[in-house]
């Protein structure tokens, strides 16, 4: 990374940011915010954090921008920014980072004292924030504070730790270097380097199963010791999981209480007893340890990929339980691979390894076929042309993050505006939006309030029995309800967001937004017979006014439900994660003022939409399709163009196959055969269908 291209990635962001904040209203401080938690989530930083901005300046004052509380291992996750506006790149010292960080942990502190707590709003996001801190202040053992900047810290140090009240305290830092770094990993591990010399006192002992300077791939194995396992994911959390054990174990807290036992009675068995860890390196460094063999001094880009809840589990017995784990020792089998055969190794070491807590097909999500055949229809599909546009565009599906920004780099200077153009960064669908989006609309919003990470994992779970069930589901149509949806999601957080009624109450915009989609999309649980027409949102390119005014209407009513939870349930936003929230939601009869039938298909409708779609998918990928284009008689070719022409699906490419039909060639080619496997695919989905095919 050179100066100048961390400068062109700071530019670029910051006009991303500046254009976000004009559109959605939101100040440029918040809309930073979200992206940086974004990114650390799924990075493994932190876990998915509520954003609860609160400053003291004073002498002794604290700042927080956003938390987050796993009760059931233990962890605080707390985040403070310091974002910096202006149009060049700024440098903080390692010695600014530091006092600015410990103003966090100041915070952590005067939530210990209860008087602190209730001198606050009890109204207010930042109430319940230091309520539940102060509540669980018994439960919590650990604390990660994230510190996120804009800026370039100039000495980027490992991660450090103090104690707070019985609780360690550890400060880790997202600087613009590292946004620049986790961004270009396209979704892979950023590289950290875990030095074991520092935290084990020497090499650790390793034996090289497969060792060889020709080949691509090295093994050892590894007797790690439990202590050291500990400080490791102590210091670096979930930064060293896989993405999908980290994912896996984001959805699931629980920890093994078969390992707490075998801890804390019989340690010296751990090693007998428990499967152990299979892990993936990049690159590891040997050094003589003091007996004189070798051993390994460092890895770099340690993952997890099996064994994520042994080592949560081990750590929690030691912050919970308090376990003595000098005599536990943990086999580890440890794969050093060069970082382009991460992608496709890693799952199929997952699938093969054998783990205590097997992991179902759907935690390898992020290399489900959903993900490639959604990419394939996001490249090919026009939207149509929205209000006075020449042409229509494409919207981009980001199967891997920082997609998009690789393949404008790939097209080139002179390519860039065409690229711009034809796939508009407004459109682009990363893997978490789609979840949120279908999600909501499924009628769940309690799971997307439970934070990204969580709501990806419902997801996963969800398409994964889907695609099992029948795969056709995904098609087109169902593409352009993904699109229809984000639509809607993106217009009601800005309306939200621009509204008097939220502007005078700040606060849970993102449980608004979620709950009143979910209550529209799901009227039929309230003895409405109707769906959204998703398809008619997708010809718009926009949201119908009728839409418009519907959602205007409901949204201040279900927000006033939302933020009013019954006694027990004193944070709203941990009401707002519960089924119970959303079952009073779902049930509340609003009277929408506007005839909603404009903007409505019946559900029978609905149905027959989608089986059509899936036989023209069958259509689009059937093998015969070839043989029975050419068996097609004179009457069904004529009927076949009039269709076409009927529903306005003709284009150039089509018109010149079906001429090459109707003249009797005895071989079409490639290009004639997918235009017209397209066209009969479309006509399905109208529910034309022809005898031939």
């Amino acid at each position: 990374m050179s100066e100048i291209e961390l400068a062109q990635a700071y530019s670029e962001l910051r006009r991303d940011i500046l254009a976000d904040a004009e559109f959605s209203g939101e100040r440029q401080e918040t809309v930073f915010f979200d992206i940086w938690a974004q990114m650390a989530a799924e990075n493994g930083d932190c876990l998915d954090l509520e954003y609860v901005p609160m400053t003291k300046d004073a002498p002794g004052g604290f700042r927080i921008d956003g938390y987050a509380i796993d009760v059931e291992r233990g962890e605080l996750h707390v985040a403070t920014c310091y974002y910096h506006g202006g149009a060049d790149m700024f440098t903080l010292n390692y010695e600014q980072v530091a006092r600015l960080s410990i103003k966090a942990a100041m915070f952590i502190e005067r939530c210990l004292d209860r008087d602190f707590v209730e001198a606050l709003d009890q109204d207010s996001p930042e109430y319940h924030a230091a309520f539940q801190i102060n509540r669980d202040q018994g439960r919590i053992n650990r604390v990660r504070v994230v510190f996120f900047t804009n800026a370039h810290i100039s000495m980027r140090k490992a991660v450090q730790k103090i104690d707070i009240a019985g609780m360690v305290v550890t400060f880790n830092h997202l600087d613009m270097s590292r946004y620049y770094d986790i961004d270009r990993t396209l979704g892979h591990a950023e590289p950290i380097e875990i030095n074991l010399t520092e935290l084990h006192g020497e090499p650790l002992p390793a034996l090289a199963a497969h060792l060889s300077e020709a080949s691509d791939y090295r093994s050892f194995l590894i007797a790690m010791p439990g202590e050291l396992l500990a400080e490791a994911y102590g210091l670096y959390g979930a930064r060293i999981l896989e993405q999908n054990v980290r994912t896996f174990l984001q959805a699931r807290t629980g920890t093994n209480k078969g390992i707490i036992e075998t801890i804390e009675k019989t340690p010296e068995m751990f090693f007998a007893y428990n499967n152990g860890l299979t892990a993936t390196a990049s690159d590891v460094r040997l050094a003589p340890r003091k007996d004189g063999t070798i051993g390994i001094d460092a890895i770099m880009d340690l993952q997890i990929v099996n064994g994520g809840q042994t080592t949560a589990s081990i750590l929690y017995a030691q912050d919970e339980k308090k376990a003595d784990l000098s005599k536990v020792t943990v086999q580890m089998k440890l794969s050093v691979l060069r970082p382009e055969m991460i992608e496709e190794v890693v799952p199929k070491i997952s699938r093969y390894a054998n783990t205590q807590n097997r992991i179902s097909e759907s935690d390898f999500f992020s290399n489900h076929p959903f993900h490639i055949e959604v990419q394939k229809v996001s490249r090919t599909l026009n939207s149509p042309r929205k209000g006075d546009a020449s042409t229509g565009t494409k919207w981009f599906y980001e199967r891997a993050r920082g997609q998009y920004r690789v393949e404008l780099s790939r097209v080139g200077a002179v390519k860039k505006r065409q690229f711009e153009s034809e796939f508009p960064k407004s459109q682009v669908l990363t893997k978490t939006d789609v979840a949120k989006y279908a999600v909501t609309f499924e009628g769940r919003p309690d799971i997307v309030s439970q934070g990204a990470q969580k709501c990806f994992r419902h997801f996963a779970d969800m398409i994964g029995e889907q695609w099992k069930a029948d795969e056709t589901r995904f098609n087109e149509a169902y593409f352009r309800r993904l699109v229809a949806m984000s639509i809607l999601f993106q217009w009601t957080d800005v309306m939200v967001g621009k509204s008097d009624w939220y502007l005078n109450e700040r606060g849970y915009k993102a449980n608004i937004v979620t709950y009143t989609l979910a209550w529209l999309a799901n009227r039929e649980k309230r003895g409405a017979n109707a769906a959204i027409d998703y398809e008619k949102v997708w010809e718009l390119q926009d949201v119908p006014a009728v839409l418009q005014s519907a959602i205007r209407f409901a949204a201040p009513r279900i927000a006033a439900i939302v933020k009013s939870p019954p006694l027990k349930h004193r944070n709203i936003s941990e009401y707002a994660k519960r089924a119970e929230c959303w079952k009073r939601v779902a049930e509340e009869a609003i009277e929408i003022p506007v005839d909603l039938s404009k903007v409505t298909v019946s559900l029978d409708e609905e149905r027959k939409r989608q089986d059509n779609a899936a036989k023209a998918k069958e259509i689009g990928t059937g093998m015969e399709l070839e043989v029975m284009l050419a068996k097609m008689d004179k009457a069904e070719r004529s009927r076949l163009e009039k269709s076409a022409l009927e529903h306005h699906l003709l284009s150039p490419s089509s018109v010149r196959a079906l001429e090459a039909l109707k003249s009797g060639k005895a071989t079409l080619t490639r290009p004639q055969i997918n235009a017209l496997k397209h066209l009969l695919a479309r006509l399905a989905e109208k529910g034309v269908s022809f005898a031939a095919v």
